[in-house]
């Protein structure tokens, strides 16, 4: 029940949204699984990650891309962050963000599931998620929110671990 009714409301919501709206549904697939040109992108990043697959070849080198070889691309990211990170970045660039993301779930797993800590992970993983077909890390308001989603959870974890509240209560801590 307490899963099952927010996702009814909210899809109640989607489709009262776009019904008042006058939307169309029959354009849905166009609008929004058209990949618009990704596939090309990414086939475009893989064959250039093959000349330097262990070290990348340095941030910002899709924006460079678009203003010297205008034939290869107009974009200047790849709209799939995996894959930018691994052009950009190399293996061991993109083999750090798996490690901290796969350190964050199990410092998630290992402290108490509390309402804060669970919506955090929602919005850290909504943001894992929307890095497959968009570029949340390249938007301020986005990665900034992914990224007190991660950093929070690490808060909370040292708080229980260290107990600061009892520390507050003996003196300890000046507030």
């Amino acid at each position: 029940s307490r899963i099952i009714t927010p996702l009814i409301v909210g899809i109640v919501f989607f489709f009262v949204l776009f019904v008042a709206k006058g939307y169309d549904f029959r354009n849905a697939y166009i609008i929004y699984v058209n990949p618009m040109g990704r596939f090309a992108i990414w086939n475009k990043v893989l064959e250039i990650w093959v000349q330097r697959p262990l070290f990348g070849v340095g941030l910002g080198y899709l924006r460079f891309l678009k203003y010297t070889d205008q034939t290869s691309t107009h974009w200047v990211h790849a709209h799939n962050e995996y894959l930018q990170y691994l052009l950009e970045l190399g293996l061991i660039g993109l083999s750090s963000i798996v490690f901290c993301v796969f350190h964050y779930f199990k410092t998630f797993f290992s402290c108490i599931k509390m309402p804060l800590t669970v919506s955090l992970v929602s919005v850290f993983v909504g943001f894992l998620v929307n890095s497959i077909f968009n570029f949340p890390s390249h938007l301020w308001l986005m990665s900034s929110l992914a990224m007190m989603a991660y950093s929070f959870v690490y808060v909370i974890k040292n708080e229980e671990e260290h107990g600061y509240e009892e520390q507050e209560e003996k003196g300890a801590v000046n507030g």
